[in-house]
């Protein structure tokens, strides 16, 4: 996952707890529509969240099945509501803020941030210098890692072209191949 996508997780996560705070005040005094509307915002961006999740980590991971618990949960303290039989508050309050709990330790714990790094060598000559950089991020697992030569020319005084020097014909091809 990139870094970004994670912090839009915690700045979402952060939202909710807000939103839950919210919910259970207007609740407690007797603000049904705020809190309706509350909820299903809360569904809303459960549901963004998941999906933003799906996307760059793929189904079935722990945080999208927290997520799937915490929609239900919502969505059946939601119709309790509608119909009038409120319930404890404090209770419900409690168990929502420990499946967002779970949520917020799964981001922390579950997902991995990824790295892009690129090389972008020019010359054969330059690749000694970067080579043991090159295999500390291949072998970093949260890395991924490209290798991009990038062909020169030779000028003359006169800043004609000479010769072209394209590394893919030659010496980068086994490392541009191991990637």
């Amino acid at each position: 996952m990139r870094k970004i996508h994670r912090e839009q997780a915690e700045s979402i996560i952060k939202l909710l707890r807000q939103a839950h705070k919210t919910i259970k005040k207007q609740l407690e005094s007797k603000e049904i529509e705020i809190s309706l509307t509350l909820l299903e915002q809360c569904q809303q961006s459960a549901i963004e969240l998941g999906l933003i999740i799906e996307t760059e980590e793929g189904e079935g991971t722990n945080m999208v099945c927290y997520l799937e618990d915490y929609c239900e949960l919502i969505y059946q303290i939601y119709r309790k509501i509608t119909q009038g039989q409120q319930g404890n508050i404090n209770k419900q309050y409690k168990s929502i803020q420990n499946l967002l709990f779970q949520i917020e330790n799964s981001i922390r714990n579950d997902i991995r941030i990824l790295k892009e790094v690129v090389f972008l060598p020019y010359k054969v000559t330059m690749w000694d210098s970067l080579e043991s950089i090159w295999k500390a991020a291949v072998a970093d697992k949260d890395c991924d890692v490209y290798v991009i030569p990038i062909p020169y020319y030779d000028r003359n005084s006169d800043r004609s072209f000479v010769e072209l020097y394209n590394s893919l014909n030659g010496a980068f091809n086994d490392i541009v191949a191991y990637n």
